[in-house]
C-alpha cells in the first residue's frame, strides 16, 4: 500500500535552498569543518556512524565528521561554476607516511558520474600540514567530493575549504516537502508501519527501535519502497535537481529531473516497487521498466494505488482546486474541497464490517478542522490544523490505522494504536 501525505494548505514540494550568493570567493557553507559539527553546506554519507577505528577525521573536534573504509564520502551541495573556480583546503596526516588515500573528486553532469581530480596518499604529520588548490571544470562541476580510500591505519585532517567563483545556495536547512508518496515505510519485515523520519537538512534517516542512518542530502526528497521484493522497505531518496535515485544498499540510478515528484509503487503486480516519477508540468507519468502516460495537468497531486483490489497499482491524480479524483481507468469523482489533502488507502472501517479486497480508496484529510473522510465510508475527527497525515498498518490489524504527525512537537499520535514523540519540527514522516 502507498503513503500520500501533505504538510500545510499550500500543495507543492519546495526544493529552492535559498537566495544564490554571487560569483566571486565563496566561504559561508565550505568552511570550518573543525567546530566539532557537521558544517552547512555539505552533504554527509556514513560518516561517524560505524564502530571501525581507521577512519579519516575531518577537523581537530574529531570524530564529531569522519570516513571509514565502508564507502562513506561527503559532498558538497550543488552549485553552477561562474568561469574558473577551483576548490582550496589544507591537509595533514595524524600519522607518519601513511599509505591510506584521500581522493577529492568533482561531478561531471555530462557523464552523469563523479570526476576523480586527485588522489592524495603522502602528507606531513599534524601540526604541519600541505595546502591544495584544484581547479574545477567550469561547465560541468556541480559538487566537490572527499572520500576515503583505506589501507592502513592513517588519518588526515582537513580543514578551511574554500570554493572560488561559483553561484551556489546559501546553506539553510533543507524545507520540508509538503507533498509526497512513498509506497512503503515498513523498515524492519515484520509487516506493520514503522515509526521514522527523514531530516531533509542533513540526510538522517532515524526509525524508531531500529537504528539511525545518513543517507541523502539538503533538497533530497525520501523516496522508500520495497526495491528488492524482500518484503522489507529500502530507505531511499529522489534527487530532484540531477533525477539521481539511490536506493540503500541496492542501486543507483538517473531517472526524472527537476521538477518531477517520486512516485514509487508496484505497477506491474510483481510484489516489487518501481522507480517512477510524475512531471506535473506536462501530466507525464514515467514508470521504470513499465511503460509511459500523459495524465493529469500543472497543479494536480499524483495519488497511485490499488483502486481495483488486484494487487496492481494504478496511476492517478487529485485536483486541489476543484476536489477532483481521476483514476486512470478505473473512476473520475469528485471529493473533497480546496485545502484536503488526498489520503488514499485501504482505510480502517471504525464501527463497520472489513470486507476483502483491501483496494485502495479515495479519502481526504482537512487539516483545518482534523476531518478525516473516506468516500462512501466513515468519517472520523483526529489530528488539528499543523499536523501531517499519517496512513498506515501500525497496529497488525488487516486494514490501515489513521494518524498525525505534528512537527512542533515531535508527536505522533496514532488512532488507537499509540502516542510517542520522535523527531523533530524539520523532520518528515517516512512511514506507511
Amino acid at each position: 500500500m502507498k503513503l500520500v501525505f501533505a504538510v500545510c494548505a499550500a500543495m507543492m514540494f519546495v526544493l529552492s535552498l535559498g537566495p544564490a550568493v554571487e560569483s566571486g570567493t565563496v566561504t559561508e557553507g565550505f568552511d570550518n569543518f573543525d567546530t566539532g559539527f557537521r558544517p552547512a553546506g555539505w552533504s554527509f554519507f556514513g560518516c561517524g556512524q560505524d564502530s571501525d577505528a581507521d577512519t579519516v577525521y575531518f577537523g581537530v573536534a574529531a570524530p564529531s565528521v569522519r570516513l571509514d573504509e565502508d564507502g562513506d564520502y561527503i559532498d558538497t551541495l550543488g552549485y553552477s561554476p561562474d568561469g574558473a573556480s577551483a576548490v582550496a583546503f589544507w591537509l595533514s596526516a595524524l600519522a607518519a607516511n601513511p599509505s591510506s588515500s584521500l581522493t577529492v573528486s568533482e561531478f561531471d553532469s555530462d557523464l552523469a558520474d563523479w570526476v576523480p581530480l586527485t588522489e592524495i596518499f603522502s602528507v606531513p604529520v599534524a601540526p604541519a600540514y600541505n595546502t591544495y588548490n584544484l581547479g574545477l571544470n567550469p561547465s560541468t562541476s556541480q559538487m566537490v567530493r572527499f572520500s576515503y580510500n583505506k589501507l592502513d591505519a592513517a588519518a588526515f585532517v582537513i580543514d578551511d575549504v574554500v570554493i572560488d567563483n561559483v553561484v551556489t545556495p546559501t546553506p539553510v536547512p533543507s524545507p520540508t516537502p509538503l507533498f509526497l508518496v512513498l509506497d512503503s515505510g515498513d523498515y524492519t519485515g515484520d509487516g506493520l508501519a514503522d515509526i521514522a523520519v527523514f531530516r531533509p537538512a542533513n540526510g538522517l534517516w532515524a526509525v524508531r527501535g531500529l537504528g539511525r542512518a545518513y543517507y541523502g542530502r539538503a533538497g533530497d526528497l525520501p523516496a522508500s519502497g520495497d526495491y528488492a521484493g524482500g518484503g522489507i522497505s529500502n530507505i531511499s531518496v529522489f534527487r530532484p535537481a540531477t533525477g539521481l535515485w539511490a536506493i540503500k544498499d541496492l542501486t543507483r540510478a538517473y531517472f526524472g529531473a527537476a521538477g518531477d515528484f517520486p512516485v514509487p509503487g508496484d505497477y506491474d503486480g510483481d510484489g516489487i516497487t518501481e522507480i517512477a516519477i510524475f512531471r506535473p508540468a506536462t501530466g507525464l507519468w514515467r514508470l521504470r521498466d513499465v511503460s509511459s502516460a500523459y495524465f493529469g495537468e500543472e497543479g494536480d497531486l499524483p495519488v497511485p494505488g490499488d483502486y481495483s483490489g488486484d494487487g496492481t497499482e494504478v496511476i492517478g491524480i487529485f485536483r486541489p482546486s476543484t476536489g477532483l479524483w481521476a483514476i486512470r481507468g478505473v473512476t473520475r469523482v469528485y471529493f473533497g474541497t480546496a485545502g484536503d489533502h488526498p489520503v488514499p488507502g485501504a482505510h480502517q472501517w471504525y464501527g463497520s464490517v472489513r470486507t476483502a479486497p483491501f483496494k485502495t480508496q479515495i479519502a481526504v484529510f482537512r487539516s483545518a478542522t482534523g476531518l478525516w473522510a473516506v468516500r462512501d465510508g466513515p468519517r472520523s475527527y483526529f489530528g488539528a490544523s499543523g499536523d501531517t497525515s499519517l496512513l498506515g498498518n501500525f497496529s497488525g490489524g488487516s486494514l490501515d490505522d489513521i494518524g498525525i504527525f505534528r512537527p512542533a512537537t515531535g508527536l505522533w499520535a496514532i488512532k488507537g494504536v499509540t502516542r510517542v514523540y520522535f523527531g523533530s519540527g524539520t523532520d518528515v514522516p517516512v512511514a506507511r
